[in-house]
Protein backbone atom coordinates (compact mmCIF):
# COMPACT_ATOMS: atom_id res chain seq x y z
CA UNK A 1 0.00 0.00 0.00
CA UNK A 2 1.42 3.55 -0.70
CA UNK A 3 1.73 5.55 1.95
CA UNK A 4 0.19 9.00 2.11
CA UNK A 5 3.48 11.00 0.96
CA UNK A 6 3.74 8.63 -2.15
CA UNK A 7 -0.26 9.21 -3.03
CA UNK A 8 -0.10 13.05 -2.73
CA UNK A 9 3.16 12.85 -4.64
CA UNK A 10 1.38 10.72 -7.33
CA UNK A 11 -1.68 12.95 -7.47
CA UNK A 12 0.54 16.19 -7.50
CA UNK A 13 2.56 14.74 -10.65
CA UNK A 14 -0.82 13.65 -12.35
CA UNK A 15 -2.20 16.76 -11.68
CA UNK A 16 0.85 18.79 -13.28
CA UNK A 17 1.72 16.03 -15.97
CA UNK A 18 1.89 18.52 -18.37
CA UNK A 19 4.20 21.18 -16.62
CA UNK A 20 6.79 17.85 -15.94
CA UNK A 21 6.78 16.49 -19.44
CA UNK A 22 7.67 20.28 -21.11
CA UNK A 23 10.45 20.92 -18.33
CA UNK A 24 11.96 17.39 -19.17
CA UNK A 25 11.83 17.79 -22.90
CA UNK A 26 13.55 21.26 -22.10
CA UNK A 27 16.01 19.37 -20.24
CA UNK A 28 16.87 16.74 -22.82
CA UNK A 29 17.12 19.43 -25.76
CA UNK A 30 19.44 21.58 -22.85
CA UNK A 31 22.06 18.51 -22.15
CA UNK A 32 22.24 17.61 -25.88
CA UNK A 33 23.21 21.34 -26.55
CA UNK A 34 25.28 21.09 -23.56
CA UNK A 35 27.10 17.53 -25.35
CA UNK A 36 27.25 20.43 -28.82
CA UNK A 37 29.01 23.21 -26.91
CA UNK A 38 31.57 20.77 -25.52
CA UNK A 39 32.18 18.88 -28.83
CA UNK A 40 32.90 22.60 -30.13
CA UNK A 41 35.20 23.36 -27.90
CA UNK A 42 37.28 20.66 -27.60
CA UNK A 43 38.43 21.85 -23.78
CA UNK A 44 39.36 24.96 -25.04
CA UNK A 45 37.17 27.40 -23.98
CA UNK A 46 38.25 30.97 -25.17
CA UNK A 47 38.40 33.42 -21.57
CA UNK A 48 36.08 35.97 -21.70
CA UNK A 49 32.22 36.72 -22.29
CA UNK A 50 32.45 32.71 -24.62
CA UNK A 51 34.03 31.16 -20.91
CA UNK A 52 31.22 33.10 -18.89
CA UNK A 53 28.41 32.42 -20.65
CA UNK A 54 29.43 28.54 -20.78
CA UNK A 55 29.54 28.32 -17.06
CA UNK A 56 26.29 30.17 -16.44
CA UNK A 57 24.69 27.81 -19.14
CA UNK A 58 26.25 24.90 -17.35
CA UNK A 59 24.97 25.93 -14.17
CA UNK A 60 21.65 26.84 -15.57
CA UNK A 61 21.58 23.32 -17.05
CA UNK A 62 22.15 21.46 -13.35
CA UNK A 63 19.52 24.19 -11.92
CA UNK A 64 16.69 22.77 -14.53
CA UNK A 65 17.79 19.13 -13.43
CA UNK A 66 17.78 19.91 -9.67
CA UNK A 67 14.06 21.82 -9.75
CA UNK A 68 12.53 19.08 -11.73
CA UNK A 69 14.30 15.85 -9.31
CA UNK A 70 12.98 17.96 -6.45
CA UNK A 71 9.61 18.56 -7.44
CA UNK A 72 9.46 14.88 -8.42
CA UNK A 73 10.16 14.03 -5.16
CA UNK A 74 7.87 17.02 -3.45
CA UNK A 75 10.12 19.30 -2.20
CA UNK A 76 8.58 21.86 -4.36
CA UNK A 77 9.29 24.95 -1.77
CA UNK A 78 12.93 24.05 -1.20
CA UNK A 79 12.85 23.80 -5.60
CA UNK A 80 11.72 27.83 -5.45
CA UNK A 81 14.91 28.04 -3.85
CA UNK A 82 16.33 27.04 -6.99
CA UNK A 83 14.14 28.82 -9.04
CA UNK A 84 15.30 31.87 -7.65
CA UNK A 85 19.03 31.33 -8.53
CA UNK A 86 18.21 30.18 -12.16
CA UNK A 87 16.53 33.54 -12.27
CA UNK A 88 19.94 35.41 -11.02
CA UNK A 89 21.64 33.41 -13.34
CA UNK A 90 19.81 33.71 -16.22
CA UNK A 91 19.92 37.13 -16.10
CA UNK A 92 23.61 37.25 -16.71
CA UNK A 93 23.62 35.07 -19.00
CA UNK A 94 21.13 36.60 -20.83
CA UNK A 95 22.52 40.23 -20.48
CA UNK A 96 26.14 39.24 -21.68
CA UNK A 97 25.08 36.79 -24.75
CA UNK A 98 22.48 39.81 -26.09
CA UNK A 99 25.58 42.19 -27.17
CA UNK A 100 28.57 44.06 -26.40
CA UNK A 101 29.70 40.74 -24.93
CA UNK A 102 33.27 41.42 -24.20
CA UNK A 103 32.43 44.74 -22.33
CA UNK A 104 29.49 42.91 -20.38
CA UNK A 105 31.63 40.67 -19.68
CA UNK A 106 34.34 43.01 -17.86
CA UNK A 107 31.86 44.51 -16.53
CA UNK A 108 30.37 41.34 -14.73
CA UNK A 109 33.59 40.17 -13.59
CA UNK A 110 34.64 42.88 -12.07
CA UNK A 111 31.47 43.24 -10.02
CA UNK A 112 31.96 39.97 -8.96
CA UNK A 113 35.62 40.85 -8.28
CA UNK A 114 34.54 43.50 -5.98
CA UNK A 115 31.99 40.85 -4.21
CA UNK A 116 34.73 38.27 -3.90
CA UNK A 117 36.32 40.77 -2.37
CA UNK A 118 34.19 41.89 0.78
CA UNK A 119 33.52 37.94 1.28
CA UNK A 120 36.88 37.53 2.23
CA UNK A 121 37.36 39.82 4.61
CA UNK A 122 34.13 38.67 6.51
CA UNK A 123 35.09 35.18 6.75
CA UNK A 124 38.80 36.84 7.62
CA UNK A 125 37.03 39.03 10.42
CA UNK A 126 35.65 35.89 11.81
CA UNK A 127 38.66 32.90 11.91
CA UNK A 128 38.97 31.31 15.23
CA UNK A 129 41.58 32.38 17.12
CA UNK A 130 44.94 30.70 16.31
CA UNK A 131 43.75 29.81 12.95
CA UNK A 132 45.87 31.21 9.59
CA UNK A 133 43.70 33.66 7.96
CA UNK A 134 42.84 33.31 4.21
CA UNK A 135 45.54 35.00 2.30
CA UNK A 136 43.42 37.47 0.14
CA UNK A 137 45.96 39.07 -1.60
CA UNK A 138 45.06 38.16 -5.32
CA UNK A 139 41.71 38.74 -4.54
CA UNK A 140 42.38 42.47 -2.92
CA UNK A 141 44.40 42.99 -6.14
CA UNK A 142 41.50 42.11 -8.49
CA UNK A 143 39.33 44.65 -6.13
CA UNK A 144 41.55 47.73 -6.50
CA UNK A 145 42.06 46.74 -10.48
CA UNK A 146 37.78 46.68 -10.54
CA UNK A 147 37.48 50.44 -9.05
CA UNK A 148 40.16 51.12 -11.49
CA UNK A 149 37.96 50.01 -14.18
CA UNK A 150 34.55 51.22 -12.64
CA UNK A 151 36.64 54.92 -12.81
CA UNK A 152 37.79 54.85 -16.17
CA UNK A 153 33.80 54.07 -17.25
CA UNK A 154 32.03 55.94 -14.78
CA UNK A 155 33.94 58.79 -13.60
CA UNK A 156 37.46 59.82 -11.57
CA UNK A 157 35.43 60.91 -8.87
CA UNK A 158 33.12 58.27 -7.59
CA UNK A 159 33.83 56.90 -4.28
CA UNK A 160 33.85 52.89 -3.56
CA UNK A 161 30.74 52.75 -1.76
CA UNK A 162 29.00 54.88 -5.12
CA UNK A 163 30.77 52.04 -7.61
CA UNK A 164 29.17 49.40 -5.04
CA UNK A 165 26.18 50.63 -4.69
CA UNK A 166 25.00 51.96 -7.82
CA UNK A 167 27.45 50.82 -10.88
CA UNK A 168 28.08 47.24 -10.36
CA UNK A 169 26.09 44.60 -11.89
CA UNK A 170 23.48 42.62 -10.10
CA UNK A 171 21.22 39.80 -11.37
CA UNK A 172 17.85 42.87 -11.39
CA UNK A 173 19.64 45.15 -13.29
CA UNK A 174 21.46 42.93 -15.84
CA UNK A 175 17.61 42.16 -16.62
CA UNK A 176 16.66 45.74 -16.61
CA UNK A 177 19.95 46.88 -18.61
CA UNK A 178 18.50 44.14 -21.40
CA UNK A 179 17.33 46.38 -25.08
CA UNK A 180 14.79 48.35 -24.50
CA UNK A 181 11.42 46.92 -26.25
CA UNK A 182 13.07 43.10 -26.21
CA UNK A 183 10.25 40.67 -24.90
CA UNK A 184 13.19 39.04 -22.73
CA UNK A 185 13.45 42.29 -20.80
CA UNK A 186 9.69 42.88 -20.23
CA UNK A 187 9.23 38.84 -19.09
CA UNK A 188 12.12 39.23 -16.89
CA UNK A 189 10.68 43.00 -15.48
CA UNK A 190 7.72 41.25 -14.72
CA UNK A 191 9.44 38.56 -12.76
CA UNK A 192 11.56 40.64 -10.45
CA UNK A 193 8.66 42.78 -9.37
CA UNK A 194 5.85 40.18 -8.94
CA UNK A 195 7.98 37.31 -8.07
CA UNK A 196 11.04 37.76 -7.12
CA UNK A 197 10.17 39.27 -2.99
CA UNK A 198 8.74 35.63 -2.35
CA UNK A 199 11.58 33.96 -4.01
CA UNK A 200 13.68 35.80 -1.57
CA UNK A 201 11.99 35.68 1.46
CA UNK A 202 12.06 31.92 1.25
CA UNK A 203 15.47 31.57 0.55
CA UNK A 204 16.46 33.66 3.42
CA UNK A 205 13.82 31.79 5.95
CA UNK A 206 11.51 34.45 5.96
CA UNK A 207 8.27 32.43 5.53
CA UNK A 208 8.40 29.63 7.83
CA UNK A 209 4.45 30.10 7.49
CA UNK A 210 4.55 28.08 4.11
CA UNK A 211 5.98 24.96 5.94
CA UNK A 212 2.23 24.79 8.01
CA UNK A 213 -1.13 25.03 6.94
CA UNK A 214 -4.45 25.18 7.85
CA UNK A 215 -7.06 22.91 7.42
CA UNK A 216 -10.75 22.25 8.93
CA UNK A 217 -9.66 24.83 11.53
CA UNK A 218 -6.38 22.78 12.17
CA UNK A 219 -3.01 23.50 11.79
CA UNK A 220 -1.16 20.83 9.98
CA UNK A 221 3.13 20.58 9.34
CA UNK A 222 3.63 20.62 5.66
CA UNK A 223 6.85 18.46 5.21
CA UNK A 224 6.18 17.26 1.56
CA UNK A 225 4.28 19.09 -1.04
CA UNK A 226 0.77 19.45 -1.25
CA UNK A 227 1.47 21.46 -4.87
CA UNK A 228 1.28 25.20 -4.15
CA UNK A 229 4.76 25.59 -5.77
CA UNK A 230 5.07 22.85 -8.17
CA UNK A 231 3.91 23.87 -11.18
CA UNK A 232 5.52 27.27 -10.33
CA UNK A 233 8.98 25.65 -10.17
CA UNK A 234 8.19 23.52 -13.35
CA UNK A 235 7.17 26.92 -15.46
CA UNK A 236 9.86 29.10 -14.26
CA UNK A 237 12.40 26.71 -14.43
CA UNK A 238 11.34 25.41 -18.39
CA UNK A 239 11.17 29.51 -19.29
CA UNK A 240 14.26 30.02 -17.63
CA UNK A 241 16.03 27.34 -19.69
CA UNK A 242 14.57 28.20 -22.95
CA UNK A 243 15.44 31.73 -22.74
CA UNK A 244 19.06 30.46 -21.89
CA UNK A 245 19.00 28.20 -24.52
CA UNK A 246 18.19 30.63 -27.21
CA UNK A 247 20.33 33.26 -25.87
CA UNK A 248 23.56 30.85 -26.09
CA UNK A 249 22.53 29.54 -29.89
CA UNK A 250 22.18 32.64 -30.97
CA UNK A 251 25.72 33.70 -28.80
CA UNK A 252 27.37 30.71 -30.01
CA UNK A 253 25.92 30.14 -34.08
CA UNK A 254 25.26 26.75 -33.21
CA UNK A 255 22.05 25.07 -34.50
CA UNK A 256 19.79 23.47 -31.41
CA UNK A 257 18.73 19.86 -32.15
CA UNK A 258 15.47 20.12 -31.21
CA UNK A 259 12.17 22.17 -31.61
CA UNK A 260 11.78 25.01 -28.82
CA UNK A 261 9.03 26.74 -30.10
CA UNK A 262 6.80 23.53 -29.83
CA UNK A 263 7.95 23.44 -26.00
CA UNK A 264 6.89 27.29 -25.96
CA UNK A 265 3.69 26.83 -27.21
CA UNK A 266 2.85 24.01 -25.33
CA UNK A 267 4.18 25.91 -22.09
CA UNK A 268 2.17 29.13 -22.61
CA UNK A 269 -0.79 26.81 -23.48
CA UNK A 270 -0.01 25.00 -20.06
CA UNK A 271 -0.64 28.18 -18.15
CA UNK A 272 -3.05 29.54 -20.09
CA UNK A 273 -5.72 26.82 -19.14
CA UNK A 274 -4.37 27.29 -15.57
CA UNK A 275 -5.41 30.70 -15.47
CA UNK A 276 -8.49 30.31 -16.97
CA UNK A 277 -9.39 27.21 -14.67
CA UNK A 278 -8.33 29.56 -12.02
CA UNK A 279 -11.40 32.20 -13.28
CA UNK A 280 -8.22 34.09 -14.07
Amino acid sequence: MCSPKAQQIHAIKDQYKGFFEQAEKTLQVSNSYLDKLENHFLGNVPLGAKRICVGLFIQNNRLLASIITLCNEGFDLEALILVRSMLENTSYLLFIAEKDHEKRAELYQHSRALSTARHIRQLNLNVPDGEEEIDGTSFFEDEKKAFEWFRREFGQNLSNDDIKGKYALKPQNAADRLTKGCENKKVMHVNYRMFYPDLSALSHAELPGRYLYLENEKLFFNKWSRGSATKICLQHGTFYALRSLESVSKFFSLDIDGDLDSINDKLFSLVKNSLEQRGL
